[in-house]
């Protein structure tokens, strides 16, 4: 085998080129991004070193924003909106709780925007009686409430897990990129000592 080759297509957009500059040579094996494989065949192939025609541009500076990471976060986002809508554009209203049904409490409160009286029900601890203190939604959830201790544990938990899995891919992603702009090792004939 003389001349180099492309001997097969690698997931994710890489392909290794095998070179052997003479028929009995020990070959070479490049493993480089598909869009750099037709320049460094055509320069194999000819010999000529000299520079040529810009190589094509590489991915993007957000290429880490892969379909795996980008899910994640996207989702942390939204649950992060929701967060911020509720505790951010709500209010905390002192409620009474005028029943209590195994964790579940219907309150009544007073709406801080226009005084009107409106009721919920809201998580709660089971012996929970007297005064509880709620968050009261802005519009278009007007009239709702939600609890200040158990909703946001429970919006808090999805939160940090979407954003590791988001996280982790990301770097996952980042690392197989930087794996990709290294050089591959020249591989030595049999019998060569290592140095």
């Amino acid at each position: 085998m003389t001349g180099p080759r492309r001997s097969r297509r690698w997931p994710l957009g890489r392909t290794r080129i095998v070179y052997a500059p003479a028929p009995r040579a020990w070959p070479v094996r490049f493993d480089v991004t598909t869009a750099y494989a037709p320049a460094l065949l055509t320069m194999l192939r000819t010999g000529n070193t000299t520079p040529g025609p810009a190589l094509p541009a590489g991915r993007p500076a957000w290429r880490w924003l892969s379909a795996g990471a980008l899910v994640p976060l996207l989702l942390t986002a939204a649950l992060l909106a929701s967060v911020g809508y509720t505790y951010g554009l709500g209010r905390p209203v002192q409620a009474t709780v005028a029943a209590n049904d195994y964790g579940r409490c219907r309150v009544t409160w007073t709406d801080p925007w226009d005084t009107t009286p409106r009721d919920a029900k809201v998580e709660c601890g089971n012996e929970h009686a007297g005064p509880l203190v709620v968050t009261a939604l802005q519009w278009p959830l007007r009239g709702r409430a939600v609890d200040r201790t158990f909703t946001p544990w429970l919006w808090g938990f999805p939160i940090v897990l979407l954003l590791a899995m988001g996280l982790t891919t990301a770097a996952a992603t980042l690392i197989r990129e930087a794996g990709s702009w290294r050089l591959p090792a020249t591989p030595r004939p049999p019998g060569q000592a290592r140095v």
